[in-house]
């Protein structure tokens, strides 16, 4: 697409951060997360810089540090919290303060928050890794998956990725029972050669990249599956592209799937195999003049769909105006470099 078009798309995800429209309303909870889509399009799109300020970027930093949840503080589930939604008033100088019995941490929104301190270039040296660390033991079940917080009912695959990537930006595993993940993520491969959400469930697009994901953070794909099992699965992630991308047999091609399959096929080592001018072609239908991607063609845009259309994108490489993403942690290489280089947690060895 010519510059002008990925600048309407860098304006979209910087309107995205400072005002979004009314339907997000309920989304609310998750704010951590819109942000993530926000600051990743700019990061993908090396606009971050441009469209964040100095000033911004330090309040934002502020902001997500304020959404910082201690079980030293009351809180049952340590990590980031999905934005003052509880009650609890922004103030950097109370950022830990746990203020309700479910002012908790969130295992996805943990995620998001130290991917998006990381974009701001940020090297986590606030974050509490130890208390985390410790509750991603409490959140891990008996049968190797994860809540995303303490007393939750849901436990799916989606979690095992967060616990896993989040182990690995902290450059700390001791949170997680690799044994009892890859026993799950083994109950939860289907017939059809893919992954669910979890045991007895329908193979899908989404959870077959967290499952597949979480082992290569873990590096334990080749001692969970066999050579036969990893091509049948290579052969499932290929029958979903029909110009774009779908997450199940019989459905319509989506944008965000560009991504969720894309990076599944890539993480394996055989992204070459992807037809990559026809998923082109499917993602321009769905690209809106406003900026952004809807999930169908046709459609509004929305931040998450812009977001993945963008990474799904980025895989092929061949686009010099978006920076590669990494598959496995869903973040830019610049990002993931800095991560290695310059946080606390791996610049210095001993702290791992």
């Amino acid at each position: 697409m010519p510059s002008t078009v990925r600048q309407t798309d860098r304006k979209y995800f910087s309107h995205c951060l400072t005002l979004l429209p009314g339907e997000y309303q309920s989304f609310d909870n998750n704010r951590m997360t819109l942000a993530l889509f926000g600051l990743g399009g700019l990061d993908l799109l090396r606009a971050v810089d441009e469209f964040v300020t100095a000033q911004d970027r330090l309040d934002w930093i502020e902001w997500i540090y304020a959404q910082q949840a201690s079980t030293s503080l009351g809180a049952k589930t340590a990590g980031f919290r999905g934005g003052p939604f509880d009650g609890v008033s922004y103030s950097p100088e109370k950022r830990n303060l746990s203020k309700f019995e479910h002012d908790n941490g969130h295992i996805a929104n943990t995620y998001a928050a130290l991917v998006s301190l990381l974009i701001l270039r940020d090297d986590l040296n606030r974050v509490n890794r130890d208390e985390i660390v410790r509750s991603l033991r409490d959140l891990q079940q008996p049968d190797g998956s994860f809540v995303p917080y303490v007393g939750s009912a849901e436990a799916d695959m989606r979690f095992v990725f967060c616990a896993c990537v989040i182990s690995y930006i902290l450059n700390d595993w001791s949170g997680v029972d690799i044994s009892r993940m890859k026993k799950f993520v083994r109950a939860s491969l289907t017939y059809e050669g893919a992954f669910a959400q979890s045991p007895l469930q329908e193979a899908h697009g989404g959870s077959t990249y967290t499952a597949v994901a979480a082992m290569a953070l873990a590096g334990v794909i080749e001692e969970t599956l066999s050579p036969a099992e990893n091509k049948k699965l290579l052969e499932w992630l290929m029958w979903r592209q029909d110009g774009g991308f779908h997450g199940r047999p019989n459905k319509q091609a989506d944008t965000c799937y560009s991504f969720w399959v894309g990076a599944s096929i890539d993480i394996l080592g055989h992204y070459d195999l992807v037809n990559f001018g026809a998923n082109e072609e499917f993602l321009e239908t769905t690209h809106s003049r406003w900026g952004g991607y809807s999930k169908h063609p046709e459609g509004y845009p929305d931040i998450l769909h812009s977001y993945m259309g963008l990474a799904g994108l980025s895989l092929s490489g061949i686009h010099s105006d978006i920076q590669r993403v990494d598959p496995k942690v869903n973040a830019s290489l610049e990002t993931v470099n800095f991560m290695k280089t310059k946080s606390v947690w791996w610049r210095d060895s001993s702290n791992a």
